[in-house]
């Protein structure tokens, strides 16, 4: 059963030039931005993410250069540290805060980055994406063709993924690592075919379920 997001919160976000909506958001190499059941339609971007425990629907759209509106929908209205929270992260995943200029001045001087440069120019790194999905990606990845690996993560998407419905849309978001530390290793192993893959993703939810951490708080650790 999907959880019905209908409460909307809007966002007029504005990020430094050099900036390409398209590029940042539908990544050329393939990765997606915000969930692997997202779609980028007629210059629009449909996904979702989670605050916490909260899923969240989004809607993206670049009217303008250098602008995107952002449209979240939620199953309650997002107010005070919450909705402040989400217009940060939504920043973070755009790349608000990387120096492409300083990059650029510096590709340019090698003959690869430089061709990089011209014909990506203006896409940013970031990603809307939660901790716990990409700690899901890296555990997949261990030791298996990337096929094997996408049949990993969709069986933990359409076993234990948070289904949300927003806009007549209805998408699986990553789930939340309190749901996976409930489960026994033993489940991932047979259900979802994770093998030796099972305990550490069961040992990683059970971490980050008693530890909770986000991606920027971990970007802004030293290295």
């Amino acid at each position: 059963m999907a959880i019905k997001l209908q409460e909307t919160t809007q966002f007029r976000l504005t990020i430094p030039e050099p900036f390409d909506f398209a590029l940042t958001v539908s990544k050329p190499a393939g990765w997606t931005w915000s969930t692997p059941t997202e779609a980028f339609e007629d210059g629009v971007l449909w996904g979702g993410t989670s605050l916490g425990d909260m899923p969240v629907g989004l809607k993206l759209t670049s009217p303008v250069a250098g602008h995107v509106t952002a449209t979240a929908y939620t199953a309650v209205e997002l107010t005070g540290a919450a909705r402040n929270g989400l217009r940060d992260a939504l920043e973070f995943g755009l790349g608000k805060h990387l120096d492409l200029k300083g990059f650029y001045s510096f590709a340019r001087k090698d003959d690869i980055l430089d061709k990089t440069v011209r014909d990506l120019y203006g896409m940013r790194a970031g990603r809307m994406e939660v901790l716990f999905g990409r700690v899901i990606l890296a555990i997949c990845l261990q030791m298996a063709q990337l096929n094997r690996s996408r049949q990993m993560m969709d069986a933990i998407l359409r076993l234990y993924g948070t289904r949300v419905r927003f806009e007549g849309r209805e998408m699986i978001l990553w789930p939340s690592p309190g749901k996976m530390a409930r489960l026994e290793a033993t489940d991932l192993r047979q259900k979802a075919n994770m093998g030796y893959r099972a305990d550490r993703l069961s040992a990683a939810a059970r971490y980050l379920d008693a530890h909770p951490l986000d991606i920027r708080a971990l970007d802004a650790m030293p290295d």
